[in-house]
């Protein structure tokens, strides 16, 4: 922009005409060049193996995992016929499409060429780029037309949950658009005589609503590329989602290898000692500050934990809001400032996120014009939870100024204490709902399994007597029931049955080079059961003990379990005050003071009750 400005100068007969002329740059596209490697990875691609780790995939297989014993939860991989379900070059493709996306200002839709492709993997050599080509498109073919079919594992941003629906999605669609098939608009592409074709990406819907809003983690791309070995690179997304922003985490080596995912059954050292030297990667690189494998015992309880700096904080921290910042100025600061200009507009109240807090609130609350613009920045400057969970506790706890202490509670961390209630009642929510696995193991099938140093083959098993067979399936599932800590039942038993061969096999070697292989399989059949029973007796002894004190059963609803909580307190005369108390059980489905104790377990309907 320019302006003229007339001005007399002294001891000057005439008039000197100045140009003024703004030169300046808008600092929000400095900022923008600065963060054009952030980028937005979705939620479900960091959680669950999107893209496979195997070296031994197949033309036409299929790959179903499975996230629950009853197999109601399950992610299925489906390539397109004649072709292989996406492995780590169609990742490494799909980062740089997402760099892509970002960079035109995270449209759904949105055109490239190959050679953005290459310079987004970071790719310069000519000769590697010829080489790659028609990998490259094959990738990106790949992406399009595999099919990804979710049933109850689906996580959505709108409903802040996994939802309890059949998702069935790919990535992204695609076209490869050439000159005499463009529209006008595309023409403009082709300027370079020398461009065959562009492609013409559109992210699918599922995914992009949760890139849009908060199903995402925010990465550095050229960090994640940097990463040359997938396995890593699978790990340290997750579990920079896992640990969120604490500097300590621990995991099972089994949870992490099912996640990625990596084989477990028949050499579980190997797959120890792989994700070992991944940590060892991330350590070097900085990405983490230090790791310890744990292993007291058996290979398959091996345990790793690991530590982060407040440096690596500060940096996750860093990425998260650059990203953000840059994000809202793209796409966002239109709507913002209508809402700014007219806040009774009814854009904001169709926002379902705004909406959960919103409706939060009491009704008192909810009257104060200025709290839609708390709930909105608040949400601007803060994760949805963290937000979500500090209404709770301001509806829970303020009694005036309402606004004002939501404010605080959000600017001090108030809320600190009653988020990590709330998320232990979640992890513990999840274990009630599989209790025979950790949060979620994950089956892989169709996957083959390499028996290592098996000397022994089923084939030699089937060949012994059949009391022989009986006895060693027998002490099999006796060691399978002690090592997962669950009593006999029918699903324990399906599980068994249907992995049952590397087990006994497992046995079956383990006494192979006894000659009196039929009387130690009893003994230790008769050891294991007489463990079982000593630890059987010792808990009937502290039930009895406690028989009185401690009332369990199952109901219809926590109102039906608190008219029994209500009659217990009256027949052992016990004071609660129900008013004050039911606000915070309904939090926690928990409370606890110096004469009671009662829990309640939506999932299962069970109630607990526990004088003290």
């Amino acid at each position: 922009m320019s302006t003229n400005k007339v001005i007399k100068v002294e001891n000057y007969e005439r008039e000197m005409r100045v140009v003024e002329e703004y030169l300046n740059i808008d600092e929000s596209l400095i900022e923008m060049e600065k963060n054009k490697d952030l980028i937005r990875m979705e939620m479900n691609i960091v959680e669950f193996p999107i893209f496979s780790r195997s070296n031994m995939l197949k033309i036409n297989q299929i790959k179903k995992y499975y996230f629950s014993v009853d197999k109601t939860s399950f992610l299925e991989i489906i390539p397109a016929y004649g072709t292989m379900i996406p492995g780590e070059l169609e990742e490494r493709v799909f980062i740089a499409l997402i760099k892509i996306f970002r960079n035109n200002n995270y449209n759904q839709t949105f055109y490239c060429t190959l050679n953005d492709i290459f310079d987004n993997m970071k790719i310069e050599k000519i000769n590697t780029r010829r080489t790659l080509y028609p990998k490259v498109k094959k990738a990106i073919s790949k992406l399009a037309t595999t099919t990804y079919r979710f049933k109850n594992l689906f996580y959505s941003s709108e409903v802040n949950r996994l939802l309890d629906d059949f998702i069935e999605t790919n990535i992204l669609t695609y076209r490869a658009v050439r000159l005499k098939d463009a529209t006008e608009k595309e023409k403009s592409f082709f300027n370079d005589k020398r461009l065959k074709e562009v492609y013409k990406i559109s992210v699918s819907q599922h995914f992009y609503d949760n890139i849009i809003k908060k199903g995402y983690l925010a990465f550095d791309a050229d960090e994640l590329l940097n990463l040359k070995d997938a396995i890593t690179r699978s790990i340290y997304t997750m579990i920079t989602k896992w640990r969120k922003s604490n500097l300590y985490l621990t995991k099972p080596a089994f949870y992490i290898a099912r996640r990625i995912p990596l084989a477990w059954e028949g050499n579980p050292r190997r797959t120890v000692l792989r994700i070992e030297k991944s940590l060892e990667e991330l350590k070097n690189g900085n990405y983490i500050k230090n790791y310890k494998l744990n292993k007291k015992g058996k290979w398959d309880e091996a345990i790793f934990e690991m530590f982060f700096s407040e440096d690596h904080n500060k940096t996750k921290k860093d990425v998260f809001y650059d990203e953000k910042s840059t994000f809202d100025k793209m796409i966002i600061h239109v709507e913002d400032r209508q809402n700014e200009l007219e806040i009774n507009t009814p854009n904001i109240f169709t926002d379902p996120y705004f909406m959960e807090i919103f409706n939060i609130f009491p009704e008192v609350a909810k009257k104060f014009k200025t709290l839609p613009n708390v709930i909105r920045d608040g949400l601007k400057n803060h994760e949805f939870k963290y937000v979500k969970y500090t209404a709770e506790y301001t509806a829970l706890f303020c009694k005036t100024s309402y606004i004002k202490y939501f404010k605080d509670a959000l600017e001090n961390n108030w809320a600190d204490e009653y988020i990590a209630k709330k998320e232990n009642k979640e992890v513990k929510k999840i274990k009630n709902n599989n209790q025979v696995i950790e949060d979620a193991i994950l089956v892989e099938e169709a996957k083959e399994i390499a028996q290592e140093r098996i000397e022994l083959t089923w084939e030699d098993f089937e060949k012994l007597e059949k009391h022989v067979k009986e006895e060693i399936e027998s002490a099999t599932y006796e060691e399978y029931l002690m090592e997962i800590g669950s009593n006999d039942n029918k699903v324990i038993n399906g599980i068994f049955q249907k992995s049952k061969k590397s087990l006994i096999l497992k046995t079956f070697n383990k006494y192979q080079n006894s000659k009196e292989q039929d009387f130690k399989i009893v003994v230790e059949v008769n050891e294991i059961k007489e463990k079982k029973s000593k630890v059987i007796k010792k808990e009937n002894k502290i039930n009895e003990t406690r028989k009185n004190d401690i009332f369990s059963d199952k109901y219809d609803s926590m109102t039906h379990f608190m008219l029994s909580v209500n009659d217990f307190s009256k027949e052992n005369n016990i004071e609660i005050n129900f008013h004050k108390i039911a606000p915070i059980f309904k939090a926690f489905m928990e409370y606890e003071d110096k004469n009671i104790k009662i829990t309640y377990n939506e999932s299962t309907g069970i109630g607990e009750i526990i004088k003290k």
